[in-house]
């Protein structure tokens, strides 16, 4: 991983497993602007809601807003990005900022956030405890050093 001060993003397992994560939320929507947003909302809540209970509700907003930081070096849209008033909005302008951004771009984006989120926690708690808080919202999550093969099998 790479240090906090660091504008890049988190190594590529979590780059995928964030993007796992967006996935999951998605699976009974398609990837329509809209979807895409309320499924980035789905996921930081339900990361949220694990987190505050950890960090308080303002330990978990700084580390989002850190998240969206190292994100928006790489996802332009995310500029103007910022974790929303608990508890309704996590991501705040997000619905405006995402408009006539492509899906895929779009898509790329959030899981990055997620991914920088999950890494963050690596570095406060441990990778084994913020495993296990990603697995209380997604049972079925594969580990952040999966091979891809490993990472494909736990999709199905």
């Amino acid at each position: 991983m790479h240090p906090m001060g660091s504008q890049t993003l988190v190594d590529p397992s979590r780059q995928r497993l964030g993007q796992w994560l967006l996935a999951q939320e998605l699976a009974n929507g398609g990837g329509s602007e809209d979807e895409v947003v309320a499924a980035a909302e789905r996921a930081c809540h339900k990361l949220g809601d694990r987190l505050a209970r950890l960090l308080t509700m303002a330990g978990y907003q700084a580390l989002l807003a850190r998240s969206l930081y190292l994100a928006k070096s790489r996802f332009q849209f995310l500029d103007g990005v910022g974790p929303g008033a608990a508890p309704d909005t996590c991501l705040d302008s997000l619905r405006e900022r995402a408009r006539d951004v492509e899906p895929t771009q779009l898509q790329e984006g959030i899981g990055a956030v997620l991914a920088n989120l999950i890494g963050l926690l690596d570095t406060f708690i441990g990778e084994d405890l913020a495993l296990r808080l990603v697995r209380e919202a997604w049972p079925d999550a594969p580990r952040p050093n999966n091979t891809d093969s490993e990472t494909q099998e736990a999709r199905s």
